[in-house]
């Protein structure tokens, strides 16, 4: 073998196993990530599984900031988009 493919061959094969050995914990890791979330669905009832069902009681000093921050972030995307929506008409004005 040439030195030229045998300095090719030892920079290659190194990467190559790398990148394997990486993908391959990547894998392992998508497959960990699956398994939680499969144990974590057998766990979860149906919503008309539950005994308090449809009488609901809920904590409005809870849910009152949770929503305020979801509403602010509706408001902030809604913002994002209809300026991206101008910005698109100004650039390109046939395609909208």
């Amino acid at each position: 073998m040439s030195p030229i493919k045998w300095t090719v061959l030892c920079i290659q094969l190194p990467l190559t196993f790398r990148t394997v050995f990486t993908n391959f914990e990547l894998v392992s890791k998508r497959v960990e990530i699956w398994r939680i979330f499969i144990d974590t669905m057998k766990k979860q009832k149906w919503i008309w599984e539950y005994e308090e069902y449809p009488n609901f009681k809920y904590d409005k000093d809870i849910l009152a900031p949770i929503l305020r921050d979801i509403a602010y972030e509706q408001g902030k995307l809604k913002a994002f988009m209809l300026l991206y929506i101008v910005f698109i008409k100004l650039i390109q004005p046939n395609l909208i």
